[in-house]
């Protein structure tokens, strides 16, 4: 399973699809709404138990409590009642909770399996099409992730997580304009979003263009001062415009966030080398090969180079 550092961040945007609560909901469900996970659960079970006449009641009733199950984490409990939902009453609502549980639980093959008949009961529903798009991109599948994007946007084509999620999908298939013009459409959206302006950041890192980089990582940081990521995008845009005073200011900053990232240390190691300090630069790629020895070979044939060469 390949899960990117974008949608690794956007995890705090998922959320379960909801039914539209109306007066008369309310007057039937009672506490089974509840955002208190234990009084939904009680509530919803003593509904279910009760026996309503109504199969749109009890299926609903034990799509309230899968949603409460779901939140508590007990994804299999949640799924057992997204399964009755679904066999009192077939909805696309049912199949979504019970897609948004599996997607909770790490099985992105099954939740897809279920936005598909989500999709197939109403093929206008862009959430559908939104979180299919994200467990195809959970699973390493870009092409149908970019479909699945695309096709939301043409149904709500203000959706801003959503062009992060492109653009990140672009992004991977090194479609790098396309990709910028995605978190351009969700800055255009949401000014304050961290996320779009690190991703961004880091794009125009990689187009060279260190000056626009340093912009959207100043931007992040007057939304969140102490945003790690955009302090470390920052600090290697300054290394890479050779401003190694800025540069090793920012990834001290960013290792005193994050101490425990040795990412950080090499890439303030290479800053040090870059400058022509060959002693701060070993001590650093020396802490990356302590922290993470399975993943430290740049480190390593920085620090080997380095010890190999006379000391000025």
């Amino acid at each position: 399973m390949r899960v990117a550092s974008l949608v690794v961040l956007l995890l705090g945007l998922l959320a379960r699809p909801a039914l539209a609560e109306t007066a008369q909901d309310r007057a039937v469900f009672g506490d089974c709404l509840s955002r208190e996970i234990a009084t939904a659960i009680k509530a919803c079970t003593r509904l279910i138990e009760s026996k309503p006449a109504e199969p749109q009641v009890l299926a609903q009733a034990h799509y309230y409590r899968g949603s409460a199950y779901d939140s508590k984490g007990d994804y299999q409990s949640a799924i057992a009642d997204f399964n009755e939902s679904i066999r009192v009453k077939p909805l696309a609502i049912g199949y979504g909770g019970r897609a948004f549980a599996r997607m909770h639980d790490n099985d992105f093959r099954n939740a897809i399996a279920d936005f598909d008949q989500a999709i197939r009961i109403n093929p206008q529903s862009a959430s559908s099409y939104q979180w299919r798009g994200y467990s195809y991109l959970s699973v390493g599948d870009d092409a149908h992730a970019l479909a699945d994007f695309d096709a939301c946007l043409r149904i709500d084509p203000d959706n801003v997580e959503v062009y992060g999620l492109r653009g990140h999908v672009h992004e991977t298939m090194q479609d790098l304009k396309a990709a910028r013009a995605d978190y351009d459409a969700a800055i255009k959206r949401m000014p304050d979003w961290v996320v779009a302006r690190n991703a961004r950041a880091l794009l125009a890192v990689q187009l060279h263009d260190f000056d626009s980089a340093i912009d959207d990582a100043n931007a992040a940081l007057r939304s969140e001062p102490d945003n790690v990521k955009a302090v470390a995008i920052r600090g290697i845009a300054y290394r890479n415009k050779q401003d190694f005073k800025h540069a090793i200011s920012d990834l001290s900053a960013a290792i005193k966030l994050q101490p425990d990232q040795p990412a950080f240390y090499e890439e303030r190691g290479i800053a040090y080398r870059m400058q022509g300090d060959r002693a701060h630069a070993i001590d650093d790629f020396r802490a990356v090969v302590r922290m993470a020895p399975e993943e430290s070979d740049g480190a390593r044939a920085q620090l080997k180079a380095l010890e190999a060469a006379p000391a000025k």
